[in-house]
């Protein structure tokens, strides 16, 4: 990347994108930005990924329960994925889901903020969200006891950095979480496989990875994304697999969860 693509911003980096390559299709918006931390997370201080983990089988966790419990005080500022995928062996989970989300435990405390088509509104987004008191019951109307809900964990562990092996665990176990660097560029991520072409880098980010495919020869990761439904591919975006790409194959952590009983 030329030195000079790093300090673009704004416009000027989403034409430059586009100029450059032909592989993703960047486009312009002024609130794209609003995507990156506040403080971005330097590498040195990823322990494996930087957010919270994405768990696996057809169901939800409760992502909240996880992230706001001790030991786990660091939240989004500095990664503690596989630390996270442990509390959930020694501690458990209980079921969860999105905002509203009704026969579950503990439905996800935050609603969706900003303006989203044929979505709900709720309100704008904060720049900062403070961490809710965390209660250890259900919701009111939730006939399964805190304890009797939990899932717990049965394995964790961070996988190597290599194609085939995520590919293979991918096949075996399902969806992996992965860390990557977040480059400027990515905020204007809208269609395509996405290639690290200009930005600076503005911190970690934690993702999931769910498939693999290949789009004019070009191999790709099929990857779930944390920015609403109108963001890139419907929420998902694609990047350039075997390549580590925004460092995206380094740090990825997988586990198995103790299902049995849903069986």
């Amino acid at each position: 990347m030329p030195e000079k693509a790093e300090e673009l911003k704004g416009k000027k980096l989403v034409d430059f994108v586009n100029h450059r390559q032909s592989s993703f299709v960047a486009e312009y918006s002024p609130n794209a930005m609003r995507y990156f931390p506040l403080n971005p997370v330097d590498e040195e201080d990823e322990d494996p990924s930087t957010e919270a983990p994405i768990m696996k089988a057809n169901l939800y966790h409760n992502a909240e329960d996880s992230t706001t419990l001790p030991p786990l005080p660091e939240r989004c500022s500095g990664g503690q994925a596989l630390k996270a995928w442990n509390y959930a062996i020694r501690e458990g989970v209980p079921t969860g889901g999105r905002y509203g989300t009704e026969g579950v435990c503990k439905p996800y405390y935050f609603h969706p903020c900003g303006r989203h088509a044929n979505q709900t509104y709720y309100g704008e987004c904060p720049l900062a969200h403070r961490t809710p008191q965390c209660f250890k019951a259900c919701h009111p109307y939730y006939p399964v006891g805190y304890n009797e809900d939990k899932i717990f964990g049965k394995t964790a562990y961070q996988l190597p950095n290599d194609e085939k092996a995520i590919m293979r665990e991918i096949m075996t176990n399902g969806p992996v979480a992965a860390s990557m660097r977040l480059h400027a560029d990515f905020a204007f991520y809208r269609r395509g496989v996405y290639i690290n072409t200009g930005g600076r880098d503005r911190g970690g980010h934690a993702v999931k990875i769910i498939g693999w495919g290949t789009e004019n020869g070009t191999p790709y990761w099929l990857i779930a994304n944390s920015y609403n439904f109108d963001w890139g591919e419907k929420g998902y975006f694609r990047m350039i697999r075997g390549k580590n790409n925004c460092k995206i194959e380094e740090k990825v952590v997988a586990g198995t969860m103790n299902v049995e009983k849903y069986l």
